[in-house]
C-alpha cells in the first residue's frame, strides 16, 4: 500500500488542521459522487477515485490516533456489522 512515513510526512508538511479540512472536502466530493453514481451520471471509475481520495486522507488522520483505540473500535464495529448481517438474514428467512 503506502509507507506510513509518507502519511506522517503529509501531516508534518501541511499540518493537521489542513489535512482535516482536506478530509472534510474529500468526504463532500465522495457524497456528491455517490449521488451522481446512483443517478447514472458518472462512471464507476469516478466513484472509485473519490473513494480512494477519502481513504488516503483517512489513512493520514489515522496516524495521529492511538492504534490500540482504533483497533478496539474497529473490532467492535466489524463484529456489530457481522451480527447485523446475520440478524437480517435470519429475519428474511423467517419472513419468507
Amino acid at each position: 500500500m503506502i509507507d506510513k512515513k509518507y502519511l506522517q510526512k503529509a501531516i508534518d508538511l501541511w499540518g493537521l488542521d489542513s489535512q482535516l479540512d482536506m478530509l472534510t472536502e474529500e468526504c463532500g466530493e465522495l457524497i456528491s459522487a455517490v449521488n451522481k453514481f446512483k443517478r447514472s451520471r458518472i462512471e464507476q471509475e469516478k466513484l472509485a477515485q473519490e473513494i480512494v481520495d477519502v481513504e488516503l486522507m483517512c489513512m493520514q488522520i489515522k496516524e495521529i490516533i492511538d492504534s490500540d483505540v482504533y483497533e478496539s473500535i474497529l473490532k467492535y464495529k466489524v463484529e456489530r456489522f457481522i451480527n447485523l448481517l446475520h440478524e437480517s438474514e435470519n429475519e428474511r428467512i423467517n419472513n419468507g
